[in-house]
């Protein structure tokens, strides 16, 4: 009566969705799928030709739930001193966004060059 229907596990590709930047190392890019919640990590490093494109990842190994906004606080080298990172993914999509601070869009330029690491967990349908 408890058995798992739906259970999944698997690797995705983190890559950029535009700019110039390119994912040089993808250290770990793992996810977890029961029922209808996704869980994946990713721990990658960027090359040192960034522009100031907005900073996305696409490649999630599946789309978010219409509607759905979900939020998870990243680890990224570049931005200095105590400035928080986040990733976020919005309503159908398996595009992740990348802000810095108060919610502002991180461009390339400003990450390439260093690692970015995050765990997220969404509603897909």
């Amino acid at each position: 009566a408890n058995a798992l229907d739906d259970y999944e596990e698997g690797t995705w590709t983190p890559t950029n969705n535009g700019g110039t930047v390119t994912i040089s190392t993808i250290n770990n890019a793992n996810y977890t799928k029961i029922g209808n919640i996704v869980t994946l990590s990713c721990y990658i490093t960027l090359s040192s030709n960034g522009d100031a494109t907005p900073f996305e990842i696409s490649g999630l190994p599946y789309n978010s739930g219409a509607g759905v906004h979900d939020t998870n606080i990243a680890d990224v080298a570049g931005f200095g001193g105590d400035v928080p990172a986040y990733v976020r993914i919005t309503g159908n999509s398996t595009i992740l966004r990348v802000y810095k601070g108060c919610f502002v869009r991180a461009n390339e330029n400003e990450i390439d060059g260093n690692h970015f690491i995050f765990g997220l967990t969404y509603i897909t349908t």
